[in-house]
C-alpha cells in the first residue's frame, strides 16, 4: 500500500469488521496502520479510538444537524419500559409522544439501514432484512417506530 494513495480512514474501514468481530483489536490494527503510515503504535491507536468514538456519525447524520441528547433517551425509555431495538442505539431520533398512542422510542430508519449494509450486507439486503426482522416485528405495543429522514442515495 502506498501512502500517498490511501488516508488513514479508508485503510481503517478495511479493517472495521475485524475489529467489530472481535478477529483483531484495536491494537493489532494499530501495528499494521504504524506501518503504513509511518508513525508510532500509540500514535495510530489514538487515532484508532477517536475515530472509533465518532463512529454513531457515520450512521446517523441527523446527529449532526440537531441535538439528540442519547444518555438521556435512554435513561427516559428505561423509566418508561420503551421497547429498543438491539444494536441500534446510535440510530435513536427520540422518544414519540401522541393523544392515543403510548410513547414509542423513534430510530431513523435510513441509519438503521446503513448500520446493517456496513456489517456487510448489501443495500438490497439490509433493507430486506430490516423490514422483515426489524420494522416488521411487532413485540407489543411499545413497539419502535422507524422513521425516512432521506431518500435512497
Amino acid at each position: 500500500m502506498n501512502k500517498k494513495f490511501y488516508n488513514f480512514h479508508d485503510v481503517l474501514r478495511k479493517y472495521k469488521p475485524f475489529m467489530d468481530d472481535k478477529q483483531m483489536s484495536a491494537f493489532d490494527v494499530s501495528t499494521i496502520l504504524a506501518v503504513i503510515f509511518d508513525m508510532t503504535k500509540e500514535e495510530a491507536l489514538e487515532k484508532i479510538i477517536k475515530i472509533r468514538s465518532n463512529e454513531e456519525l457515520e450512521y446517523n447524520p441527523i446527529k449532526k444537524m440537531i441535538r439528540i441528547d442519547e444518555k438521556f433517551i435512554l435513561q427516559k425509555a428505561e423509566e418508561m419500559q420503551l421497547l429498543l431495538a438491539d444494536g441500534f442505539n446510535d440510530c435513536i431520533l427520540g422518544i414519540a409522544y401522541g393523544a392515543g398512542s403510548c410513547p414509542r422510542i423513534v430510530y431513523d430508519r435510513n441509519a438503521v439501514v446503513e448500520k446493517i449494509e456496513s456489517q456487510g450486507m448489501s443495500h438490497e439486503e439490509a433493507v430486506e432484512f430490516f423490514d422483515f426482522n426489524i420494522e416488521g416485528a411487532y413485540v407489543g405495543k411499545n413497539t419502535p417506530w422507524f422513521v425516512e429522514t432521506r431518500g435512497e442515495e
